[in-house]
């Protein structure tokens, strides 16, 4: 499942980062627009547990297209984590501890030309690997039973909405599917202060 899942989303990687370095080609002038920093938190929905709350720092280096859009890098580090506590038949207590850490380096992000509206679309992807690490830890009766951590490579897709205040503040709301030894996908909303 994993694999077929890593094979697809390669396809599509490599489909979307044809067409951003097409576009970015293609445009005569190229100024370099400004740089940014912000905050997202969101629901994170992972392959093997339940839903959580995430939340994230992020940077960004945008690059005016002229006619044809702009583009961003948008380093990003997000977080999420998810505890568990239950009692089996005999009442002894399990705890569980799952979560990861995600370091994005690379991301890119194409903001379609739409200067007259008061949103911006956008589709992004990473065009390198990303870093995972994951944090699964149980303990019973308050004494640790396993820690098992783990750091992985992973690939993300993304989809979402700058919403521009005077082009100072940005908030955004977003859909990222990101898939490594196992898939995640988050809803988020976040913003960028760009100076």
């Amino acid at each position: 499942m994993g694999d077929a899942i890593m094979k697809r989303f390669g396809i599509a990687t490599a489909a979307l980062a044809c067409i951003l370095f097409s576009t970015a080609t293609h445009a005569r002038v190229i100024t370099f627009n400004g740089l940014g920093v912000g905050g997202q938190l969101g629901l994170v929905v992972p392959e093997y547990d339940g839903p959580a709350f995430g939340f994230g720092i992020n940077g960004m280096a945008e690059f005016d297209l002229g006619r044809f859009g702009r583009l961003q890098f948008i380093p990003t580090l997000t977080f999420w984590f998810d505890s568990d506590e239950w009692r089996n038949g005999a009442g002894v207590k399990f705890e569980d501890l799952n979560g990861q850490i995600v370091m994005n380096l690379f991301d890119t992000k194409y903001l379609f030309p739409l200067q007259r509206y008061p949103v911006n679309p956008y589709v992004g992807f990473s065009p390198f690997p990303c870093i995972v690490i994951n944090i699964n830890k149980r303990w019973i009766d308050n004494e640790e039973e396993w820690d098992y951590n783990d750091a992985d490579a992973g690939f993300n897709i993304f989809t979402g909405v700058d919403f521009p205040i005077k082009n100072k503040f940005v908030p955004y709301f977003e859909w990222r599917f990101m898939a490594s030894h196992e898939w995640a996908m988050r809803v988020t909303g976040g913003f960028v202060i760009r100076f």
